[in-house]
């Protein structure tokens, strides 16, 4: 399994604006009809409204996600340069982060991990049913199993392969949402004692001031769900959108090289479907699968809140 540890969470790196000489700024939004001016509700806000020019590609942003410190990672600050773009003028391809080659989100290089990961296990199946059939493991008794009618590779390999790929990011994405989850349960409990509080005081049998650590505490939870929450949703819709990207090219790539008899089976239109429909079914469930992984959590704790506080009221009839 690819295992991706972001370290620069602890580092000071950020994701800085492009900064274009204002001379050249000047030149290059004049000269060109692209740029289309905009004014948002935010826009009048901004200290600096000089419109940006559109960028060269060696002056086009790297893809800065996870690259980034804990606050800047918290509040999404990898966003930063397409803000400060779309605030001024509208948004074209060029101003798009740019992926390079061979980097941890690069297509090519999913798709090429997936493909080892795949042959791995189509290797590792057809050794085994040559071990379970008595055969020896050669090149001439791999191609008669593949023609077998009794040899089946295994349904899970696909499932296996994209786990391999991707498992670990949106292990992260369902770790985060589950932090989500039981803050909101336990948070149940700071809500309780606050408003035993509030009905002490009102009654006069307490005067304290545990009230104002209560409704803090409370607040500094909910903060921490929403940002979990949010994030916990955000990587699993990125890992929803590599697992599309990968099975999409996988197909492409498979298109090309069928023979005769097999582009009979699979016409155009099949392969179409297949790149489109069936592969944004995956994406979706992928981005919200953690929702029904992490559903447990919450549901224990409320039983358990409920069980505790209520008793024996809770089943009474």
């Amino acid at each position: 399994m690819r295992i991706h540890l972001e370290k620069e969470l602890l580092s000071l790196k950020s994701t800085k604006v492009y900064k274009y000489p204002d001379e050249d700024i000047e030149d290059r939004v004049a000269n060109d009809e692209r740029i289309l001016p905009q004014k948002r509700f935010l826009t009048r806000f901004l200290w600096n409204k000089k419109i940006p020019p559109i960028p060269m590609e060696d002056e086009r942003i790297k893809f800065s996600y996870t690259k980034n410190n804990l606050y800047e990672e918290a509040r999404y600050g990898w966003l930063d340069p397409l803000l400060y773009v779309g605030y001024r003028r509208t948004i074209v391809h060029e101003d798009l982060y740019k992926i390079e080659k061979d980097s941890y989100y690069d297509v090519d290089m999913l798709t090429d991990y997936f493909y080892k990961s795949c042959q791995r296990r189509i290797v590792k199946c057809e050794v085994e049913y040559l071990r379970k059939s008595g055969l020896q493991d050669n090149k001439e008794n791999r191609l008669r199993v593949k023609g077998d009618p009794n040899f089946h590779y295994s349904k899970n390999l696909l499932l296996a392969s994209i786990v391999d790929t991707l498992g670990w990011d949106y292990l992260v994405s369902i770790i985060i949402k589950g932090f989500s989850d039981i803050a909101t349960g336990l948070n149940t409990i700071q809500i309780r004692a606050l408003i035993n509080y509030v009905h002490q005081k009102v009654s006069g049998e307490t005067s304290g001031n545990n009230g104002y650590g209560y409704a803090v505490g409370v607040s500094a939870i909910l903060f921490f769900v929403g940002c979990c929450g949010a994030h916990g949703s955000n990587r699993a819709a990125i890992v929803g959108a590599e697992i599309r990207s990968i099975l999409t090219k996988a197909i492409l790539d498979k298109s090309l090289k069928l023979s005769r008899e097999s582009r009979v089976k699979y016409p155009p239109s099949a392969i179409t479907a297949l790149s489109s429909n069936d592969v944004f079914k995956i994406d979706l469930a992928a981005s919200y699968f953690p929702f029904v992984v992490c559903l447990p959590f919450i549901l224990i704790i409320t039983i358990v809140l409920l069980c505790v506080n209520l008793g024996l009221s809770l089943i009474h009839i």
